[in-house]
């Protein structure tokens, strides 16, 4: 009887010895992989393990070449940053062109919010005119053209250009050159404009000669006085961007 009731009880505790073993085991095997996704400072970068860590990783370095390069020879990204709501997921502290970076908007607006248009491309004599129909903000004009002096309107070389009128605006622009010699073509420097508070609807372009009557093909004409001529050789294109509101 005695040993029979001896039997049970140590059946009993080896049975418990193997749970409370069990568990401890299992409590370890938790611990250690709580421990791999949660890096401490000073450990190596894990590889294919989540790296949790609340303090910032610094690479320095003093190299003419790139110090970290990611290369996916998948389908996928090489990067992927994930910031909160409203929250910016990248910061430089370098304002140059980074070459083949293209950014699908600007300030929350993609590019057809900018409302591009060809509004004049044809051939002289000026004026000539154009329209374009804006959805109310900030214009920008780039413009260019050519013209020369002549020997017919001209007495010496000098200034020759273009106004760039948006009309009913009060702000107008110049694509102006100097040139040495007269019947000669030239082309004037692209002239870039900016028109502010022109409200929704349409607008005309105008392009025309700066020609000082009073003062060309006179006695008072100097290298400075405008004394533009244009025919059909010459050739004009206006392009505009808009900054929405």
């Amino acid at each position: 009887m005695l040993r029979s009731v001896a039997s049970k009880v140590a059946w009993v505790g080896r049975t418990a010895s193997m749970v409370f073993g069990f568990a401890l085991v299992l409590a370890l095997i938790i611990g250690v992989a709580s421990m791999a996704l949660a890096a401490v400072p000073g450990d190596p970068f894990k590889l294919g393990r989540v790296n949790q860590i609340n303090a910032i990783s610094t690479l320095v370095g003093n190299l003419n070449d790139p110090m970290l390069r990611i290369d996916n020879n998948g389908t996928g990204t090489a990067l992927d940053l994930h910031v909160q709501q409203g929250k910016q997921p990248l910061k430089v502290d370098s304002s140059q062109r980074v070459v083949n970076l293209n950014s699908d908007r600007l300030d929350g607006k993609d590019f057809a919010s900018f409302n591009a248009q060809t509004v004049i491309e044809i051939g002289g004599p000026l004026p000539r005119e154009g329209t374009y129909t804006s959805k109310g903000g900030t214009m920008i004009l780039w413009s260019s053209g050519s013209g020369f002096r002549s020997t017919a309107n001209s007495q010496r070389g000098g200034k020759i250009g273009m106004n760039v009128r948006v009309v009913g605006a009060p702000v107008s622009g110049i694509a102006d050159v100097f040139t040495n010699e007269r019947d000669s073509h030239k082309a004037f420097v692209d002239d870039f404009t900016v028109v502010e508070g022109l409200p929704a609807g349409e607008h005309t372009i105008r392009l025309e000669p700066i020609y000082d009557s009073s003062r060309c093909n006179s006695a008072s004409e100097d290298l400075f006085s405008y004394c533009t001529t244009t025919n059909n050789s010459d050739n004009y294109e206006v392009v505009v961007v808009e900054i929405p509101d």
